[in-house]
């Protein structure tokens, strides 16, 4: 096996007609179905592939949202503050000093005086095994912001405290930092009854792919690594 013939200068050399590319719409790369249109992903819940070859009469272009002059940013939702049926909750719970340093780490938080990874450890002594359990159970079942666990005092065995975090503050990699537990750990029968990964579909255009990962893992508080591709898709074109 080898190179047998080639293109070379000269009268006999063999002569390509072509065009050089260099703006962006010759670039434009679509996805289209059998009956030739363009083919525009807007099912949710549909099998891909099986909405490709199915769905012709759905293959629009996907309208762009109508800013609407005037209108009011979307609030961010408040992920501090709690309820007064928490609060009451709570403050049956925890001793009168360590309600009052609750309530100061929730109004710091709430006004950036501290980081929102910041931990607060409460000072009264919680040696008490059943009280414990109510304080995680209430927090665990019905106070979804914050998270709470049990630390020793190194000096006496016997003391045992409560420590709280904002759940929206602590990423995975200052759990680990603070030797906290992995957020959201999933039982054995959890992990078989349901998937290991979701799978979705992401239409691009003028982005590349890994670029596209990136941002999408930035937005989840995620590594890129963490996702995987089906295949590189071309920077400028329209793709699915």
């Amino acid at each position: 096996m080898g190179i047998s013939h080639f293109l070379t200068e000269g009268t006999d050399a063999v002569k390509l007609n072509c065009s050089f590319k260099h703006r962006f719409s010759d670039f434009i790369v679509n996805e289209i179905d059998q009956k030739g249109d363009v083919v525009w992903w807007q099912s949710e819940n549909a099998n891909l592939q099986h909405w490709k070859m199915s769905n012709f009469e759905n293959t629009v272009p996907v309208q762009e949202e109508e800013k609407v002059e005037g209108a009011e940013p979307k609030e961010e939702p408040d992920v501090i503050t709690l309820a007064e049926e928490h609060l009451s909750v709570i403050k049956e719970l925890f001793t009168e000093e360590d309600y009052a340093l609750f309530l100061t780490y929730m109004e710091e938080l709430k006004s950036g005086v501290i980081e929102k990874s910041a931990l607060l450890c409460l000072e009264s002594n919680y040696a008490d095994k059943e009280k414990r359990a109510k304080i995680h159970g209430y927090f665990k079942s019905d106070v979804k912001k914050y998270e709470t666990d049990t630390v020793v005092d190194h000096a006496n065995q016997m003391i045992r405290k409560i420590r709280l975090f904002l759940v929206a503050g602590m990423s995975n990699k200052n759990r680990k930092r603070q030797k906290l537990s992995e957020k959201n750990q999933r039982s054995k029968k959890d992990m078989k009854d349901n998937p290991n990964y979701l799978s979705v579909v992401v239409q691009k255009t003028n982005v590349e792919t890994g670029v596209a990962v990136h941002y999408i893992a930035k937005r989840m508080k995620k590594m890129p690594k963490q996702f995987q591709i089906a295949g590189n898709k071309d920077k400028r074109g329209i793709t699915t």
